[in-house]
């Protein structure tokens, strides 16, 4: 038969499906119910996933206006998968921009799709059963046909679509036809910010169902105290009366056996109930058992108000610490799975997050279970995102924003996501919070699908974001808003809009997205944890986002990473993609521990040393409403010597009582570091650090007085000679470009320069034009004049300005050498800067180093690295790494590697010659694989190209990092942008 176009009708979303229910899987008996782990596990189900024979159209169309048959498939293709990650079609990547013009309810006439065919075998045993194929996710839109007779459509890329093919199974082999659109008027619908894949993308399989079945189920929650919980259960089926209720509690002994009746409420109420939390996420478990079936749900009993503007969860006040989550695996692309989902969630739960928003669409069932089972409260966010027309002429941007969200023509697509959304999800209650979808506008699209969504669950908050950019002309309601939710506002926005009158506030205050975790960042958590502990109204942050999106182009051993615009794709969004605090393959961003640090749930309050008898008494408090620091923590303690370097038999465990721990130091410690050890196996969770005494700078044993020196001038430089030392001074930088100690070349570097440069980083888009407009990437330093002066100290000093093309002076610099008869050469430097100019990326000096320098021993904070703003997730210490471990990939490249609050860094070759800086006050340094021409210009990480050096940075500083790509600018405080500058340093070498 003709396949109808109804793909570009807004009224139609679904023909031939079965009505939304409640994610269930049936299983054959109670044992296989209780046991399992997957839904793989029942025997009622058949698996369709796998492989499947295929055929990609670059214009499917033809097929479906002109009633063409599809030919015999050549090709295959694993379901599920999106056909871009298997050689077809093409990757696209795009943030906001619509992918196709904008001409809704209609897609291009040049329309891509794949034809997808498979055979299953039915016996006539089977047959006896009915059956329905479920599919969990097909982008965009797609047809299904058994045995060439049409069966159904669907669309909704992210929701599950249930048909009824028992009418068109035969006994023995059975074809099965799903043709799959690239595009439809669900496109305008499903704008995220994200790679734009296709295909089926979810699991597919086979329900064998008995004749007589449950249709529906749903659990209300209507009153949950620790006293008891009042649940209302919902049982829908046209073909039986009653069936019969199990609940197990989490102990695993029965609680409750009854028979009840179908197709009316059913009112249950479990006495002093074990209640649920993400801190000890306890689950009943809730079987419906009929003759040829067993439907199992986990229960999470827990309760949620709003008081006050302040949130409780089970009756205590908890906020949110959460993370935005998109479906997107290195290996498959859109396509996770319940191993994908558990190992994310368990990650999520190492770093500190204990909520989780489905950005921007519903996860599958596997996520909503595992997120009941591990503990997490969930934002589950429709597919409705139409944040394209922004980018139309016209209006222009968020004056567009509210188009297709006033649009009447859409309120049956819009309510048709939150059906779609809500009604599968309903029974988890991990669930807190429905979202009605994001970067919309707002309208009566949108107030309708909030209004179904409070009328069909009262019980759960709603939110959306978008409903602060309505239209203010026209008096549209906030009763369908729990939350004020922003995104992205600075520290100063909030408290102007919110905080610093709390009287005005209506509802509780949320970061629905915040710290935009681009390359290098973000900065500033501690700002935004400190505000977020001082206001009991300001319930919750989300970071944006989860992990990095790439495709790799290379083999796992070698990849290459490769985003927006790679492939040859318009419009797309460059490298906004690579915004997560975790690599593709999931290994963490220094963001990500510095994230785990700021929202670490325990913390060092007080300590006292008693120096008589060697004993530090620590005090500890703790984020945890539900559970106990004992409950949940051990503590390992490492200690420190005078130098700041670990002592051995450094794994002292110890138990808190009363959340008191007592440790006995000797004399020999200077310093503990008090590491945080979760005893849910989610490993180090945090860390504070006591120093007991300073520690001390090694002062190096090797110098030696020398009986002569002399200084001599060339055209070009200053040569020193004190005894078997040498040292050359550049005229033209005023920079140390030479050391030789007893004839051996321990510096040698003539391209040593002055650098206030940093290789952009993502999050420096607000400030990067005003930077390259001052020509910062070209400044070098022009001496105006110098001085030497000979006493028992050799002094030369330089007056100078660092300037750039086309620009006035940046910065005015004072500074001298001074070399001691020891060999001790000391650097001093006073700066003023240049008030006209913008503020500084850096300052300091950029030395190339000879490959041999390749391990680093440092005094300050380590072992990561570390920005103003950033540096929460080190501790001070004597750290000791390679060129190696000093490295952090960002796939796009930029400014990496930085260390903090250095008093003393020395860098050894592999021919055992040692540079050594050292400073009685804070500097920075970085030894760096790649060059900073090579960071700033190069696309690609794998493109960087291999050196014959190293290349050392010394900075006096250099501004923070923040979240400026998708966020507030850098806050001021973390910007260098000193009027004044001094220090000094000293040198040594050997």
């Amino acid at each position: 038969m003709k396949l109808k176009t109804f793909f570009e009708d807004l009224e139609i979303n679904r023909v031939g499906t079965l009505p939304h229910r409640s994610y269930y899987i049936p299983f054959s008996e109670v044992f296989e119910a209780k046991e399992s782990h997957s839904k793989l596990d029942s025997k009622l189900l058949v698996n369709l996933n796998g492989e499947w024979d295929f055929q990609y159209f670059e214009n499917i169309r033809p097929y479906i206006d002109e009633q063409l048959a599809f030919p015999q498939p050549t090709k295959k293709i694993p379901v599920p998968a999106a056909w871009q990650m298997h050689g077809y079609d093409q990757p696209h990547y795009s943030n906001y921009e619509y992918v196709i013009p904008f001409d809704p309810p209609y897609v291009p006439n040049e329309l891509p799709g794949a034809y997808y065919t498979r055979d299953v075998s039915i016996t006539k045993e089977e047959l006896k059963n009915e059956h329905e194929i479920v599919f969990e996710g097909v982008d965009s839109a797609f047809y299904v046909k058994v045995n060439q007779q049409f069966v159904g459509y669907s669309q909704i890329s992210r929701s599950y679509s249930i048909f009824d093919i028992q009418p068109f199974l035969i006994e023995g082999k059975n074809q099965i036809e799903v043709i799959v659109l690239k595009w439809s008027d669900g496109t305008y619908l499903e704008d995220q910010d994200k790679f734009r894949f296709s295909g089926i993308i979810g699991d597919v399989y086979l329900l064998k169902r008995a004749v007589k079945r449950i249709d529906d189920f749903s659990i209300e929650q209507r009153e949950v105290t620790k006293d008891e919980a009042c649940l209302n259960l919902s049982i829908e089926s046209a073909t039986l009366a009653e069936v019969s209720l199990q609940i197990i509690g989490p102990d695993g002994h029965e609680v409750m056996y009854q028979k009840i009746k179908t197709n009316e409420p059913t009112s249950i109420v479990l006495a002093e109930p074990r209640l649920w939390s993400d801190e000890r996420p306890e689950l009943y478990t809730l079987l419906l058992i009929t003759a040829g079936e067993v439907i199992r749900q986990k229960l999470a009993l827990r309760s949620i108000q709003l008081k006050n503007n302040v949130l409780y969860i089970n009756g205590k006040q908890k906020k949110l610490v959460g993370v935005n989550h998109h479906d997107s695996t290195l290996e498959n692309g859109p396509v996770a799975n319940q191993e994908s989902y558990k190992k994310d969630l368990i990650l999520m739960k190492k770093l500190n997050f204990n909520a989780v928003r489905t950005a921007h669409y519903p996860k599958t069932g596997d996520f909503y279970e595992l997120c009941d089972e591990l503990g997490l409260y969930v934002i589950s966010e429709s597919d409705f995102e139409c944040h394209g027309v922004v980018a139309l002429p016209g209006l222009g941007w968020n004056d567009n924003y509210n188009m297709i969200a006033k649009d009447p023509a859409y309120l049956s697509a819009g309510i048709e996501r939150m059906k779609a959304h809500l009604l599968p999800n309903r029974n988890f209650g991990s669930i807190i919070m429905w979202s009605a979808g994001n970067e919309s506008g707002y309208g009566i699209v949108l107030e309708e699908m909030l209004k179904y969504a409070r009328e069909v669950d009262p019980y759960r908050m709603l939110h959306y974001e978008g409903y602060h950019y309505r239209d203010r002309s026209i008096a549209y309601s906030d009763e369908w808003i729990d939350v004020h939710s922003r995104m992205y506002l600075s520290i100063e926005e909030l408290n102007t809009e919110y905080f610093d009158d709390k009287e005005q506030l209506t509802k509780p205050v949320m970061l629905c997205e915040y710290a935009h975790a681009m390359g290098n960042g973000p900065g500033g958590l501690e700002d935004y944890h400190a505000l977020f502990e001082k206001h009991d109204e300001f319930i919750g942050l989300f970071v944006w986002e989860w992990a990095d999106h790439t495709i790799n182009i290379g083999t796992k051993e070698a990849p290459k990473y490769r985003y927006g615009g790679d492939f040859g794709d318009f419009p797309h969004s460059n490298s906004f993609c690579m915004d997560g605090l975790l690599l593709p393959n999931r290994a963490f961003h220094p963001g990500a521990l510095e994230h785990r640090q700021v929202f670490r749930p325990v913390r060092m309050s007080h300590y006292e040393w008693n120096q008589d008898t060697q004993q530090v008494e620590i005090e500890f408090s703790s984020d945890y409403q539900f559970t106990s620091l004992q409950e949940n923590i051990y503590f390992k303690i490492i200690y420190f010597d005078q130098f700041g370097k670990e002592l051995p038999h450094n794994d002292s465990e110890l138990l808190s009582d009363n959340n008191h721990i007592f440790v006995q130091v000797d004399k020999k410690v200077y310093g503990l570091l008090i590491k945080y050890i979760s005893k849910q196996g989610f490993g180090e969770i945090g860390f504070d650090q006591i120093q007991l005494k300073p520690f001390e700078v090694k002062r190096p044993s090797y110098l030696e007085m020398a009986e002569a020196s002399s200084v001599e001038e060339t055209q070009a430089s200053i040569h020193i000679k004190l005894g078997t030392k040498q040292y050359d001074v550049s005229k033209t930088s005023g920079l140390l470009t030479s050391a030789i100690i007893d004839k051996k070349k321990v510096l040698n570097q003539a391209d040593a320069q002055w650098c206030i440069w940093r290789a952009p980083i993502d999050n420096d888009k607000l400030i990067i034009d005003e930077w390259d407009w001052a020509n910062y990437d070209k400044a070098s330093m022009k001496v105006t004049d110098y001085e030497i002066q000979t006493t028992d100290k050799i002094r030369i000093a330089f007056k100078g300005k660092v300037l750039s093309v086309g620009r006035q002076w940046i910065l005015k610099v004072a500074f001298y050498w001074e070399i001691d008869r020891f060999g001790k050469v000391t650097f001093h430097v006073d700066a003023i800067k240049n008030d006209e100019m913008p503020y500084l990326p850096r300052f300091g000096l950029y030395v190339p180093l000879d490959k041999a320098y390749n391990q680093v021993e440092y005094l300050g904070k380590g072992p990561h690295e570390s920005y103003i703003d950033m540096q929460s997730l080190s501790y001070f210490g004597r750290h000791n790494q390679s060129i190696d471990e000093l490295e952090t990939i960002y796939l796009k490249p930029q400014e990496y590697g930085n260390r903090l609050g250095i008093r003393q860094v020395s860098i050894t070759s592999n021919k055992q010659q040692k540079i050594e800086i050292t400073s009685e006050q804070d500097f920075a340094f970085s030894l760096l694989r790649y060059s900073l021409a090579d960071l700033t210009h190069t696309k690609h990480w794998d493109e960087l190209p291999e050196n014959d050096q190293y290349y050392l940075h010394l900075d006096f500083a250099q501004s923070g990092v923040g979240s400026a790509s998708c966020g507030p600018k850098l806050d001021e405080n973390y910007r260098l942008n000193d009027t004044q500058m001094t220090f000094e340093w000293d040198f040594y070498f050997s």
